[in-house]
């Protein structure tokens, strides 16, 4: 187990490179002059000529990489052109925010999906399986931010329960994480639902049945466990979505999180906030999918058994 938790470690090193190289590549060859956004449109030549030698702007790309990658190992990210502050310092004050909504918002989609596709795949053809199916499509249809004005306008402006921006109390997240998680508890609950009609249709399953064993216990000992790969891999394919859809759920309820924060270093072109920022939500990516990589160790015994053999 040891021995695939470092391989899996082993890996995010090239990855988290290569992300490093494409996001810094991006930013460089795109356009904009950071400088004269900074300066306005009055700034004089000297004077934009003076604040991109200041920014490093007038060093080459491989060296402007290369001060970037040693300042990333040193937890240096740069700072910021437009607030003068320091990238990582912003960014982890920020965070919280985020995760939080993520995290909520995944946890959410579990507990309404998965039970979702449980009862869909139990009662295969039956209303409540067309029911289910029915508002996993509708959810999955709509958008993030569509639904999250949606929410604003019915429990903000007409209802007045919850409040519409700030985060100011929990009942602020409510209709964040709610926003972003109604997606993915429509794909949880189809990929539960097919994973689940899959294993039921088993020989195991029916010689349990046979035996005389509950059925409560055949669907959630016997079929649940092990429908639960396919279920894991679209979990950990939507986490990168959760937090995404996190970022827009900030923009739309006024959360000072990165999507916020990013979303302003973009149309400022403040390169070390954008750069710091991407790679920020990419190591969080890459922690989670080896989170998964885990889950599956000690789901899959098979996986397991793989490293043990070749430990021997």
């Amino acid at each position: 187990m040891l021995r695939y938790i470092l391989k899996r470690l082993l890996w995010l090193i090239p990855i988290l490179l290569g992300v490093s190289i494409l996001i810094f590549t991006i930013m460089y060859f795109s356009t904009g002059d950071p400088a004269r956004i900074m300066l306005g449109s009055m700034a004089t030549e000297e004077q934009l000529e003076e604040a991109r030698e200041e920014m490093g702007l007038n060093k080459g790309f491989v060296e402007q990489y290369l001060d970037f990658l040693n300042g990333v190992i040193h937890l240096d990210l740069g700072t910021s052109y437009v607030s003068k502050q320091d990238v990582f310092s912003e960014i982890m004050t920020r965070a919280p925010y985020t995760i939080r909504v993520a995290v909520i918002s995944l946890f959410l989609s579990i507990i309404i999906g998965v039970p979702l596709g449980i009862v869909s795949a139990v009662n295969q053809y039956s209303w409540k399986d067309n029911l289910a199916m029915l508002i996993s499509m509708v959810f999955v249809s709509m958008p993030n931010f569509w639904v999250a004005m949606l929410l604003v306008l019915l429990f903000s402006l007409q209802l007045g329960w919850l409040p519409a921006v700030g985060v100011s109390s929990w009942t602020c997240y409510i209709m964040p994480c709610i926003a972003v998680s109604l997606a993915g508890a429509a794909t949880f609950s189809r990929q539960t639902r097919s994973s689940m009609l899959e294993v039921i249709r088993q020989d195991y399953i029916v010689t349990a049945r046979a035996k005389g064993v509950k059925e409560n216990k055949v669907i959630m000992k016997h079929a649940l466990k092990n429908a639960l790969i396919p279920i894991i891999t679209v979990i950990g394919g939507r986490v990168g979505n959760m937090l995404g859809g996190a970022l827009i759920a900030e923009t739309v309820f006024s959360i000072p999180g990165m999507g916020v924060y990013i979303l302003n270093a973009i149309n400022n072109r403040d390169y070390p906030v954008v750069r710091g920022t991407a790679l920020v939500i990419c190591i969080w990516f890459s922690v989670c999918m080896l989170a998964v990589d885990i889950v599956y160790a000690l789901v899959d015994p098979r996986i397991r058994s793989q490293f043990a053999r070749k430990k021997r």
